[in-house]
């Protein structure tokens, strides 16, 4: 509480010094201070606030005493100004200097004991300064070093938390607390690290991009002329190595590519390579739909052994359908024709399975290199196997067509070849084929081409449409014994169905290329013959999520594990696309992601002729 004294004479003088001579008042006549605050008080309140009863409660009789001594400090009292004593509860100050608004301490006296009925200092309102009596001495200004105060309605103020104007406003004055400082230096700071933090992520730039293209490491080397190839092997995405890469760089990269084709120059294959073999599906078809359970036997012995259930022709060792396809593995075929028993065979006796489109999983059909089995078909003897990279160190997916009888493939050109091409699938359906790839490159200004003129050599049914270019392409054809010719042309050839193309990928039986080889990873599209006349359709999806393509010496090696001894690239990128069965089954890249582009022709299969129980064509 904070004690207020007048001026006068005798305000210099401490409380001890009066303490003996002031002769002591009899509280008793005098008023009660509490009603006096009370009143003055609640005419303070407005009349919808209360008075609370705790602020008008009377005081016991024994706080008489020390009420009389603090009404010796409240204004307007009759005690006279000269003598005023201060308060036994409060020691260490003396009463104010007319001249000097501080407070200072002095010695403190003893204090007296504090009696349990005095009045406690929350318990008293002062009177606010509006209803001090006119004449009454003003109450001095507010020192920090000055002990609590009481507001107008009783709350006590601490000291501490007094901020003046100038602490306020973010003045400090010498000695006070410092405030927060100007946020200005942050900023300039700011501003002098954006230089520098831009010229640090130049420099790491700048050696990112010196070790991508000048590093020899084997790992960067590989995938630098991967990438450099890659876009190379574009038509309108050259830019992106020519761009950012220096010149010389990328032709050492592309001489590899022009190294490969002069040493396949005077590459050909060799006729006696392949020797087609007389297996047809004629005699598997009768096999499946002839066989029926042999009668029962009259005798009561064999009783026993014809009750037994006849075992399923898949089941026998014998069985033709793993003669004609010796890349399935048998023990997941017999469980899976054991599950699927009743829709095994068409009404005609063969095998039909196709669980090969684009939203379809497949069987649980497996090669006998692990592969997944998508379609089965006895009938046009063709066998349609899902191939990936997950393994490797290229990521791909593609679809490899088995197709057992050469003499169902041939080529399909666009009904308009020359002016504007067609699909495969159009091209298939066309000439009532069963499945199909594209076959021949094509004139593809800024690749805005409508796959109209084809490039190089192209011969149908015997019929030559456009001769070959020569070079470094190679004459992709089959002849008239049905065996695939990888060669340069030659008039004297007797062929019958071909385009042309490059690189040559196998040769008699062995690989011509590596790695990528000058050519990137790209949509593939290839085409092989295995050594008993299999014709072997391999299309690589590319340039997508689930497949990034594949380089051509990938393709290779998928062909030599199926047994390849020939084999060819042909047209790749957006081009790529396989057709079986009523629609494409493969992903093209290009603007056409269901049917692929607009093409001059196409490698076709034709249905199988039927053929009578002997194998012969009816």
């Amino acid at each position: 509480m904070k004690l207020f004294g007048g001026g006068g004479k005798h305000s210099g003088r401490s409380h001890s010094s009066y303490q003996s001579s002031t002769p002591r008042i009899d509280t008793a006549s005098l008023p009660d201070v509490d009603e006096i605050l009370a009143e003055e008080y609640a005419s303070q309140r407005t009349p919808a606030q209360p008075v609370r009863p705790a602020q008008v409660q009377q005081k016991p009789t024994p706080a008489a005493e020390p009420l009389q001594e603090m009404r010796e400090y409240i204004p307007g009292t009759a005690q006279s100004s000269a003598v005023r004593q201060s308060p036994p509860h409060i020691t260490g100050y003396s009463t104010f200097e007319d001249d000097d608004t501080s407070v200072v301490p002095r010695t403190p006296a003893a204090p007296p004991p504090v009696r349990p009925a005095a009045v406690s200092q929350s318990t008293i309102r002062m009177p606010s300064t509006s209803s001090r009596p006119a004449g009454a001495p003003s109450r001095p200004a507010a020192s920090s070093s000055r002990p609590a105060a009481s507001s107008s309605l009783g709350r006590a103020i601490d000291p501490q938390n007094v901020h003046t104007t100038s602490e306020v406003r973010g003045y400090v004055r010498p000695g006070s607390v410092p405030a927060k400082q100007p946020v200005k230096a942050e900023k300039k700071k700011k501003r002098r690290r954006w230089p520098i933090t831009l010229g640090a992520t130049a420099v790491v730039l700048a050696a990112l991009y010196c070790l991508c293209v000048f590093s020899n490491i084997p790992f960067i080397a590989k995938w630098r002329a991967i990438y450099i190839e890659t876009a190379m092997g574009t038509m309108t995405h050259q830019w992106l190595a020519t761009a950012f890469i220096p010149k010389s760089i990328i032709e050492d990269v592309m001489y590899e590519r022009w190294k490969l084709e002069e040493e396949q120059a005077k590459i050909e294959s060799d006729n006696s390579m392949v020797n087609p073999s007389a297996t047809t599906m004629g005699a598997l078809r009768t096999e499946a739909a002839t066989t029926v359970p042999e009668p029962a036997a009259t005798t009561a012995a064999t009783t026993t052994a014809t009750t037994a259930p006849p075992v399923p022709e898949w089941e026998k060792e014998d069985y033709p359908l793993y003669t004609a396809f010796p890349e399935l593995d048998r023990e997941s075929f017999i469980a899976y024709a054991n599950e699927h028993a009743e829709t095994l065979y068409t009404e005609d006796g063969h095998i039909m399975i196709d669980e090969a489109g684009r939203d379809q999983e497949g069987t649980s059909i497996l090669t006998t290199n692990g592969d997944q089995v998508l379609a089965l078909d006895t009938k046009n003897g063709i066998l349609i196997i899902k191939v990936t990279g997950e393994e490797s160190d290229e990521i791909y997916e593609g679809k490899l067509a088995l197709i057992r009888d050469p003499a169902q493939v041939k080529l399909g050109v666009a009904k308009n070849l020359g002016s504007v091409g067609q699909q495969v699938g159009q091209i298939a359906e066309r000439n009532g084929a069963i499945l199909g790839i594209n076959a021949s490159g094509f004139q593809d200004d800024e690749g805005h081409g409508n796959g109209g003129v084809a490039y190089g050599f192209v011969m149908s049914d015997g019929k030559r449409l456009q001769s070959a270019i020569g070079g470094n392409y190679k004459v992709i054809a089959f002849d008239t014994n049905n065996i695939l010719n990888i060669t340069n042309y030659k008039s004297s050839l007797d062929l019958r169905d071909g385009a042309e193309f490059r690189p040559a990928l196998i040769v008699n039986g062995k690989i011509q290329v590596s790695g990528s080889a000058g050519w990137g990873i790209h949509p593939r599209t290839v085409i092989g013959q295995a050594e008993n006349g299999t014709v072997m359709m391999l299309v690589i999806d590319g340039r997508q999520t689930h497949s990034m393509g594949c380089t051509i010496g990938e393709c290779a090696i998928i062909l030599e594990r199926y047994g390849a001894v020939q084999a060819c690239n042909l047209d790749g990128g957006s081009s790529s696309v396989l057709y079986y069965n009523g629609r494409v089954i493969s992903n093209p890249s290009g603007a056409d992601k269901v049917n692929g582009r607009y093409l001059p022709d196409a490698f076709i299969v034709m249905p199988a002729a039927e053929s009578s129980a002997d194998g012969s064509a009816e």
